[in-house]
């Protein structure tokens, strides 16, 4: 009988590296556990491999040890025991039993499975990681060039592609590298590298702020880390270049500048930074400062492509100075040096028409060659060179007809050039000096002369001196524009487009006197064209100024912030002190205008630096001009200083101010001095108020300053007021707002007489508040309603002058309204919320302790916990602000007998949705009454006397217009209603825009559906078309005439919302329908949801009038 013997299993293949991580880590893979362990135990080779990874892993993660239990010693002696006897024993011929081989093998791998689970595991994850890496990198290196967008250095550890031109990123690299490098940092998160590289990828794909993170979080590693610290230097300078907000672009470049001083304390050596910082300083506007620090690069650096590079920022620097590019021009003649000539129209080419121009005319000047070795064939060469490398870089060809016209000049014809060139400066002179009617009456006979030798370039100097000296003289703005005309038409005629930009700004200043601003931004848009597309910087950057101007003048704050933002950014670079200077000056108006006090406050004074570092290098004192802008910014700062309760500072202002005023500007230091009473009457220090008011008595009489006029009998009638006077104090107010009155009328713009009461409201509440104080109940409501909607009261009025409307009188009634109707009228004081509450014959007035700040806050709230459905915020101030703005009123309604409330709103209640306001029990306003809205009360009163009738009926005509493009509830519905009205429905799409005038006219309701956009703060209805989309603004709509309209409605979004004013309704697109002739309009204050919009058509169609439809649907 055979003894039974036990089969011997294959130790099979040596372990791979998963095996080896499924071992350690437990892991399931394709081998089962038991194959792993018997194979360890009789390989040799596998056991070393685990125990040299083990050995590594140990040296690499002292800190990961940490974390593990401590083992005992004589567990570690027992374990290593094993292990050494299962290394170095030989094969034994004598079998073991199976039992004692998986004891065995457990017993010396058990402890150290426990010590190194976590350890192998993190082995294998850097693996993974570094194979992520990897794959990244190499995507990365295939275009990676040390270079940020806007050319600053970097230092990545990444193999450059063999060049330092940027060239376009390839997309699809970088979205590789993106992925692979989230996937490694996924794997490990503190893997440097990787941020590096991911950061490089954000930098390439123009996320700068998405790289400024990724570096910090490399910093905030460990110990600074300079190429971290380098590239978020790049970082933060690249985000202020791209930013269209001057205060963002100013903090990252002053702290991308810090980054790069900081890598220099590190390392002095590194180039890197240097380099970075004299081109930040460069686009800083710092030029001095970078001239000192390119020539410190350049002596440790004169050979490379990055010197090269310093090299031309130094010659733009150089170049912004006229006098400079002449010199450089006369040497180039001389010694015939055509590199630096073409060198030059290729780094400031905006500088060469008038290089070009000057060379031709210095040809024909003896007085020029006499003691210059410089010829006329020299300089005849110089201009021919010029023109050829400025129309390569900038295909401007324009400058050859210039170089013909002067070599087809006969001798006789280019001394007489000469002569006429020669009295045309001496007119200049003239009118710098301001003989202004030397100039007007001697260049006409100049002009017929230079017209005979066909000399167009100077004929445009002619007409831009005569247009200057009617606008300056006498303010002739009419004449001066004609001769504009004629400029431009000369600039057109020679094809310099440098010349037209010129026409084209003169122009525009013309109209924005005049208040003609959309001609304005249409030929500041045209000049603005031709200046990107020929390179002419500074005409560039006059054009944002002027369009600055233009929208700040218009109340179009941001649209002004981004123009003066770029023209602060291009006279920085270009070095145009007066620019750079009235920029900053500017931005900080616009910055007040916006509420970003402090940022104005810190603009203004950047201003007055840089005015004051500007006028610094000329010595001596300052010119009167000079003294004059320094007056006008410290005005500013003492004027923002009195609205930021800061009274110290603005005495400090308006003191510095006193001091510097030229000697016999009285306007000015009348201005100083009401600026300095302000302050003083703000810190009670009457006695002084009195002091300021009494030297300026002799300017408030003269007549000759109104705007002064107004301030000093207000101010002088709260001094009145705080001496008990009562009634000297209230005929101050009066003749303050008597004075205001007449200056707005003489207004023409209406959009500046809407804006023109902003800052000046003061007067009126001050009236209201008397009138209140001595309980004169109607007088303070009549006064209400003479400040309210103002410039919507004054068009009504025009359109009755009319008689083709035969619209009924518009009258200032206070009471008499239909029965069942209570008004609710609201008024700020400077301190409190009035609520003049009328129904019947009776007239109750409420004195609520609510500030106005506190109330625009909660209304900026309540809103948006609408937008954002919060719905525990929204009952929260739903019910605070019922309490404080409605409660204490209904409390004075008659108990029975009201249906309907007429809310008459003032200030941040404009944007206030009553009808969502709760009371206590959770109940809304608009479940208890229907609601009514009116700018005033006697708008509602016009609009009821129109005597419509309602809207209620099927059998009325109606006007669909279709703005819905893709909205499937605003095409749904646009469908509901024209199934509804059946043949008395008209459909307008995009494509008919133009006919909605005439149809509109027809028809007794107007109903738009679809999206309405904002432009500047205002809304306007939006027809998508192609190639462009198509709008309705408000100055297009008040020009309409809707004699048989009954109602109508806006289902769009915010359609009634607009820009906010003193004394005017900012309810959008509503006093364009009512001056119109709409008696009635529905609109939103709130984004509309597509579906909601769709659900209120019905209502509205099903017989039932407005007020009862919203009461249903809400």
């Amino acid at each position: 009988m055979r003894k039974h013997t036990e089969p011997q299993p294959s130790i099979g293949p040596c372990l791979s590296e998963a095996d080896f991580y499924n071992f350690v880590t437990g892991s399931k893979g394709e081998r089962p556990d038991e194959d792993l362990e018997f194979h360890l135990i009789r390989c040799d080779a596998c056991r070393e491999q685990l125990a040299g990874l083990l050995e590594i892993l140990d040296g690499n993660d002292e800190e990961d040890l940490e974390a593990i239990p401590p083992v005992s010693e004589e567990e570690i002696q027992e374990t290593l025991a094993l292990v050494q006897h299962a290394r170095k024993a030989p094969a034994s011929p004598r079998r073991v039993p199976s039992w004692r081989q998986w004891a065995m093998a457990a017993a010396a791998l058990i402890v150290l499975v426990g010590l190194s689970a976590l350890l192998v595991h993190n082995y294998f994850e850097r693996k993974k990681s570094g194979d992520f890496y990897n794959q990244a990198r190499a995507a990365l290196e295939a275009a990676y060039v040390p270079v940020s967008p806007n050319g600053l250095r970097l230092e990545l550890p990444f193999s450059s592609s063999g060049s330092d031109q940027r060239a376009p990123a390839d997309e699809a690299a970088l979205n590789r590298a993106e992925n692979f490098f989230y996937q490694a940092l996924a794997v490990r998160e503190d893997m440097m590298e990787a941020r590096l590289g991911l950061a490089l990828v954000y930098l390439n794909k123009a996320r700068f702020s998405s790289a400024r993170l990724e570096f910090q979080k490399v910093l905030s590693l460990g110990s600074p880390n300079p190429r971290a610290l380098l590239g978020r230097g790049v970082a933060l300078c690249e985000e202020g270049l791209a930013s269209r907000d001057p205060v963002e672009r100013k903090t990252r470049l002053e702290s991308a500048l810090a980054d790069f001083d900081a890598v220099l304390k590190i390392d002095q050596a590194s180039r890197e930074a240097q380099y970075n910082k004299a081109l930040t300083l460069y686009e800083m506007g710092r030029h001095r400062e970078a001239l000192a620090e390119i020539d410190r690069y350049l002596s440790r650096d004169p050979g490379s492509i990055w010197s090269q590079r310093l090299r031309n920022i130094q010659l733009k620097i150089r170049a912004t100075r006229s006098e400079f590019v002449d010199k450089e021009v006369n040497r180039a003649a001389l010694a015939h040096d055509l590199s630096a000539l073409e060198r030059l129209a290729t780094v400031a080419p905006y500088q060469i028409p008038d290089a070009i121009r000057g060379v031709l005319k210095n040809s024909l000047d003896a007085r020029f060659h006499e003691g210059q070795s410089t010829g006329s064939a020299s300089l005849i060469w110089s201009a021919r060179t010029l023109e050829a490398a400025y129309g390569t870089v900038t295909g401007d060809r324009s400058y050859k007809r210039l170089l013909d016209f002067y070599g087809g000049l006969s001798p006789p014809e280019r001394k007489k050039k000469n002569l006429l060139d020669s009295r045309m400066e001496n007119l200049v002179d003239l009118h710098r000096k301001g003989n202004y009617e030397t100039a007007l009456r001697n260049t006409p006979l100049i002009a017929r002369e230079y017209q005979t030798l066909g000399d167009y370039w100077q004929l445009v100097n002619l007409y831009h001196l005569r247009g200057n000296s009617f606008y300056y003289s006498n303010a002739d703005f009419r004449s001066a524009a004609r001769e504009y005309r004629k400029m431009l038409r000369c600039a057109e005629h020679a094809g310099a487009p440098d010349l037209i930009a010129r026409a084209l700004a003169s122009q525009a200043s013309i109209y924005n006197e005049e208040q003609e601003y959309d001609d304005a931004l249409a030929c500041l848009n045209r000049m603005q064209e031709v200046a990107r597309k020929y390179r002419l910087d500074p005409w560039e950057a006059y054009a944002h100024q002027y369009l600055g101007q233009a929208y700040l003048m218009l109340n179009q704050g941001e649209a002004s912030l981004k123009e003066y933002a770029s023209a602060l950014a291009l006279g920085c670079r270009l070095g145009e002190e007066q620019l750079v200077v009235v920029s900053l000056e500017n931005l900080g108006a616009v910055l007040e205008q916006l509420g970003r006090d402090r940022d104005a406050g810190r603009f203004f004074g950047l201003a007055l630096q840089a005015h004051d570092e500007y006028s610094a290098p000329r010595g001596g004192d300052k010119t009167p001009a000079e003294m004059v802008r320094t007056v006008n910014i410290l005005c500013k700062l003492g004027y923002l200083s009195l609205r930021m309760k800061n009274l110290a500072a603005a005495q400090t202002h308006f003191l510095a101010a006193l001091k510097t005023v030229p000697r016999g500007a009285r306007e000015l230091e009348t201005r100083i001095r009401i600026g300095l009473a302000q302050a003083f009457i703000e810190a009670r220090d009457f006695e002084s108020a009195g002091r300021e008011l009494t030297l300026t008595r002799s300017v408030a009489a003269s007549g000759e300053f109104p705007d002064l006029a107004w301030q000093l009998h207000y101010l002088n009638g709260v001094l009145q007021q705080q001496s008990g006077a009562n009634a000297g104090a209230r005929a101050h107010f009066q003749e303050a707002i008597r004075i205001l009155e007449g200056m707005r009328q003489g207004i023409t713009s209406e959009e500046l007489r809407q804006a023109f009461l902003t800052r000046r409201f003061d007067p009126y509440r001050e009236t209201v508040s008397l009138l209140c104080g001595s309980q004169d109940k109607q007088g303070a409501l009549q006064f209400v309603e003479r400040s309210k909607s103002m410039t919507l009261t004054e068009r009504l009025v025009s359109r009755q002058r009319d008689p083709s409307p035969r619209l009924p009188r518009i009258t200032r009634p206070v009471m008499a309204f239909p029965e069942g109707l209570a008004v609710l009228e609201y008024f700020f004081l400077s301190d409190r919320l009035l609520v003049f509450i009328s129904s019947k014959d009776r007239l109750d007035m409420l004195s609520l302790e609510v500030p106005r700040f506190r109330v625009d806050d909660q209304v900026r709230q309540y809103a948006e916990s609408i937008r954002s459905e919060g719905i525990e915020s929204f009952n929260s101030l739903s019910r605070a602000l019922y309490d404080q703005l409605l409660a204490p009123a209904l409390k004075l309604l008659p108990p029975r007998g009201v249906h309907t409330l007429l809310i008459l709103p003032d200030g941040p209640l404009y944007k206030l949705p009553f009808a969502g306001l709760q009371d206590s029990e959770g109940r809304y306003l608009l479940e208890k009454f229907a609601l009514s809205y009116a700018p005033s009360r006697s708008v509602f009163r016009y609009c009821l006397s129109l005597n419509r009738g309602t809207a209620a009926s099927r059998e009325h005509t109606i006007l669909l217009l279709d703005g819905t493009d893709g909205l499937r509830g605003a095409s749904e519905e646009l469908a509901y209603l024209a199934g509804i009205y059946r043949a008395r429905a008209t459909l307008i799409g995009p494509g008919q825009v133009n006919a909605i005038k005439e149809k509109a006219a027809e028809v007794e309701i107007l109903h738009f559906s679809g999206h309405a956009a904002s432009s500047g703060g205002k809304p306007r209805l939006l027809f998508p078309s192609l190639p462009r989309p198509r709008y309705l603004e408000a100055s297009t709509i008040s020009s309409w005439s809707l004699p048989h309209n009954r109602l109508v409605y806006l289902a769009g979004c915010n359609t009634g919302i607009g820009p906010a004013f003193e004394g005017e309704a900012p309810w959008g697109l509503l006093p364009a329908f009512f001056s119109a002739g709409a008696p009635a309009v529905v609109c939103s204050l709130l984004p509309v949801e597509d579906r909601e919009a769709r659900v209120l058509a019905p209502l509205r169609a099903g017989g039932r009038p407005p007020l009862t439809g919203l009461r249903i649907a809400d």
